[in-house]
Order: structure tokens, then sequence, then C-alpha cells
């Protein structure tokens, strides 16, 4: 995906296009930094990937088909991997009816839950392989830069500034564009953002064996926080670290007061998606349209045609 300056203001000479979708999916377990896949990148999939995909698929359906039913009449908009991806790791810590319930709901087969959290990696990892280190630091620090330089921009336009000193950032950002899109060169056209964690009570107590059976999938994940004393501050910093991980795209991800004194874990996911469509609809092919919205109900809209 070829990466554009934004555009500083309505007043400046040159107007500019930004191309490209951003789609910010998010749900209730928070460590992926930006990763774009290799387009010949291999990926392995055992028996454990394709019995957690099928599962992951069954679960979507269903997780679908209740949200549908407890939200008639109102538009739905989730994430059933990163749903899934919480609920294993729930699963990981409980024991007994709990942990049987979480099971079935997940659509896992009994004789295969050993292998939940091996084949959710081996999903995740042929979507977002790893890049060397070094390519990860250089784009992060590139898409960093340029961030700074369309803010610089914008403000300078804003404050209405000699144009010299306008033009020269916006070079800098071109610069910096230029290079990203160099770097992407021979990477696919999506980015994908997978940001997990868990946030637990400082003073409450956990079991090691938990962590040793999420870290070798999702990392080291945990972080602890002073819920009791200072939730705000603490769900400032988890909102924070979201911002971090997904490219400034997933903001807030707990509004205000959705932590207490009473909170003892929290399991975040942000999932984000960028990507061009293989096939660009053409803006000319927009046509109104009637669109119903109920059985002797319809208004016009825009459809793609």
């Amino acid at each position: 995906m070829e990466v554009v300056p934004n555009p500083p203001h309505a007043k400046m000479l040159f107007p500019w296009l930004v191309a490209g979708l951003g789609l910010a999916l998010l749900a209730i377990l928070a460590v992926s930094l930006l990763r774009m896949r290799p387009v010949d990148a291999p990926s392995v999939i055992t028996e454990a990937g394709r019995t957690v995909a099928s599962a992951n698929g069954k679960f979507a359906v269903a997780l679908y088909q209740q949200v549908a039913t407890d939200s008639a009449g109102t538009n739905i908009f989730l994430s059933p991997y990163s749903i899934a991806t919480s609920l294993a790791v729930a699963a990981e810590g409980a024991v007994g009816q709990t942990r049987d319930q979480m099971i079935n709901a997940l659509q896992i087969p009994h004789d295969s839950v050993e292998h939940i959290h091996v084949g959710q990696k081996e999903i995740r990892d042929s979507l977002v392989p790893q890049l060397p280190p070094e390519l990860v630091a250089r784009l992060t620090d590139l898409r960093t830069r340029l961030q700074t330089a369309n803010d610089r921009t914008t403000s300078l336009a804003e404050s209405e500034v000699e144009r010299d000193l306008i033009y020269k950032s916006m070079r800098e950002a071109h610069a910096l564009a230029k290079e990203i899109n160099a770097l992407n060169k021979g990477l696919s056209t999506y980015e994908l953002n997978v940001a997990n964690s868990l946030w637990m009570e400082q003073s409450y107590p956990y079991d090691r064996v938990f962590l040793s059976a999420i870290e070798p999938t999702y990392g080291k994940i945990l972080f602890h926080s002073d819920f009791r004393k200072q939730p705000e501050a603490a769900r400032e910093a988890i909102n924070q670290w979201v911002d971090q991980s997904t490219d400034h795209q997933v903001q807030n991800i707990l509004p205000p007061k959705s932590i207490s004194d009473a909170t003892k874990l929290l399991i975040i996911n942000a999932v984000r998606f960028k990507g061009a469509w293989a096939e660009p609809f053409r803006e000319e092919s927009t046509k109104i349209g009637p669109f119903r919205i109920s059985e002797d109900s319809d208004v016009d809209v825009s459809m793609m045609h």
C-alpha cells in the first residue's frame, strides 16, 4: 500500500488524495508492532491450526446469531477473532464447569483443547508473520516521524505562517512517505496489528502455571496495575498502550469509570486492519437506489454498482 502525506489544510495549494481502507476492530484481552506480510512468506498450518480455524468459524456464526437476536433492529459490528482469543485466554485460567462452558462456547473439540493456543498462534502467524526486527523498527520510526510531520504541516497551515515553512514541512513529509513506500516494496498491500495483554490488580495473586501456558503464544503480556487506588490512571495507561500498539487507530478502548476498585483482571484485545482493494471501486459507479429498512418502508441511499 502506498503511503502519502495527509492533506494539511483546505487552503493549501496542493490537494492530496489519501487512498486505502482503514478498519479498527476491538473487543474486551491487549502485543504486536506493525507487521506486514511478505508476498512469498510461507505459512505452516498443522492439524491444530485447522481444528482451531474450523472452530473459530463455527464460533463466529453462533456469536453473530446470538448477538443479532439480542440486538434486533440495530447495526452490528464485532470481531469474532478478538472475542475468541480473549475467551481462550480466560479459559486457560478457569477450571471445572466454567472451563467446560468456555470451551463449548468456542466450539473446540474436547480432545483438542490442549492445541487451542498453538492453533491460534498458527492462524495469526499465517496472517502476520515476523519481519526482520530492524525493518519493523525502521518502519515504526518512519511512520511516527511522518505523523509528526503531517501534524506540524496542518498546524502551520492553520496558523497562516509563511508558505516557505509550510512547504518545507510538506517536503519532509513527502520524503518520509517515499522512504516508507520503498521499504514496503515486496510486502503485501495490507497491514494487520493484533494487540493482546492482561492487566491485573497488583495486589491480586496469580498462578505462574497460567502464564507459562499462554506466554509461548501471546508473549509476555501481563501488566500489573493499581486498580484499587488509581483506577483512572490504570485506565489511561491501558488506553495509551492500545493506541500505540495499533498505530493510533484504536483509541479510548476503555471509557471513563470502566475500571473500579473491584476490578481484578482485564483481558484486552485490539485488532487493526488496513488494506487496499484488489480491484478498487470506481466512484463514478455509485448510484442512488432504494434500501429497504422494514417491510413497508425504504430510503434512498448511495449504492455500489
